[in-house]
């Protein structure tokens, strides 16, 4: 039997294969996960730095911790190239395919990239998942100056603590 397959392994995903295991046990279920798959509230990425975490302590549980909780297949690392709806598949960008009875897109936000020239733009990082900012964490260790573009939230708590370390 083809499973259902998530694409994406953020709080929705997460959130929804536990709702979909309350309710149905047996139906197979593959989660796909572009970067390692951990379970993290995205919200904690924006205060991790004031609390002094690193990312694996943001991190809950690791993919296969999730596999084994939820009673799924978790794809990790894997980029979706193409879908085929009328033949129920997925090609990845490794050229394997995946068969789906179901498919739901979960794959969250993705930020919007400013188009910044000169020489420093290759400095410039966007903070939307746990690689991100560990990242993020290497580069404060020898940075001198920071901007922070962005006045909503996440960019408002950055600012915080920064100015507090």
């Amino acid at each position: 039997m083809d499973p259902i397959i998530i694409i994406g392994t953020g709080m929705a995903a997460y959130s929804l294969a536990r709702e979909f295991r309350k309710i149905d046990k047996a139906t197979p279920l593959t989660l796909i996960s572009s970067d390692d798959g951990r379970s993290y509230p995205k919200p904690m990425l924006s205060n991790a730095l004031s609390k002094g975490k690193m990312a694996e302590q943001v991190a809950m549980f690791d993919a296969a911790s999730m596999a084994k909780t939820l009673n799924a297949e978790i794809i990790i690392n894997s980029v979706v190239e193409q879908i085929n709806p009328q033949a129920h598949s997925l090609i990845m960008a490794d050229g394997s395919q995946h068969h789906y009875k179901k498919l739901v897109l979960a794959v969250g936000a993705s930020p919007i990239i400013t188009p910044i020239e000169g020489d420093a733009s290759n400095d410039v990082l966007s903070i939307n998942n746990l690689l991100d900012y560990t990242v993020f964490r290497a580069r404060l260790v020898s940075a001198k100056h920071i901007a922070l573009i962005g006045p909503g939230l996440i960019g408002c708590e950055f600012a915080n603590d920064l100015i507090a370390r």
